[in-house]
């Protein structure tokens, strides 16, 4: 479960969601808060052990970067300068958005469409070279 506060749930987020959702048996409770303001911190969360939640630890990656694990999802949940992003425990590369996912394969059509273009763009030039040379070999006859 991620939680992203809004305005005015801040102590609910923190005092009685988790009951509920520890009830629930939800292994884990990750609160963002851009501003910090509401949840006491950016970044938060907690993990189900024994019915209770447990703090997970987030650490301080570098200035303006907080990260945690989730074990659950088996990927660090970073708060980043004001966003909230995942990276693989792996490779320590971020994971695209969606939109950021979609925005680059629309990128790389757009480059396969233009390298398309060039190429039929060069193979009319040759066509049209090929049949100057054979016309001049006709006339040459």
């Amino acid at each position: 479960m991620l939680e992203i506060a809004p305005r005015g749930t801040g102590q609910e987020d923190v005092r009685d969601k988790p009951v509920d959702y520890a009830a629930l048996g939800i292994p884990e409770y990750w609160r963002f808060d851009e501003a910090g303001e509401f949840h006491r911190t950016r970044l938060a969360g907690d993990r189900l052990t024994q019915g209770r939640y447990e703090p997970i630890p987030v650490e301080t990656v570098e200035e303006g970067i907080l990260q945690g694990y989730s074990a659950v999802l088996n990927l660090f949940i970073r708060w980043e300068n004001g966003q909230l992003k995942w990276h693989d425990p792996a490779t320590g590369e971020h994971i695209p958005t969606f939109e950021q996912e979609r925005g680059g394969r629309i990128a790389a059509e757009a480059q396969r469409g233009v390298a398309e273009a060039r190429r039929d763009a060069a193979e009319a030039e040759r066509d049209a070279a090929l049949a100057r040379v054979q016309e001049l070999e006709a006339e040459r006859e």
